[in-house]
């Protein structure tokens, strides 16, 4: 499918409307602040030797996986 010269054109015009319309309607807005103010805004970290943290972690990620065996995970490569 060629797309032609005027076609263009009013594809251009209707595209920079509604942008322009859109400024427009934004500018309206009140109360734009995007700031967030959180009492917490990260995990914590777990201490100890690593070796608990280890088997929650593979027991996290064995629950998650789709395709696995009883000790292996089974990926794809490229399958997305």
């Amino acid at each position: 499918m060629t797309i032609t010269e005027e076609k263009k054109a009013q594809i251009r015009f209707e595209t920079r409307k509604l942008l322009d319309e859109f400024s427009k309607a934004l500018a309206k807005v009140e109360g734009s602040e995007a700031n967030v103010v959180r009492e917490f805004y990260s995990r914590k970290e777990k201490q100890g030797n690593g070796k608990e943290t280890d088997k929650e972690f593979r027991q996290i990620m064995f629950e998650n996986a789709p395709n696995k065996t009883e000790d292996t995970l089974l990926a794809e490569k490229k399958s997305w």
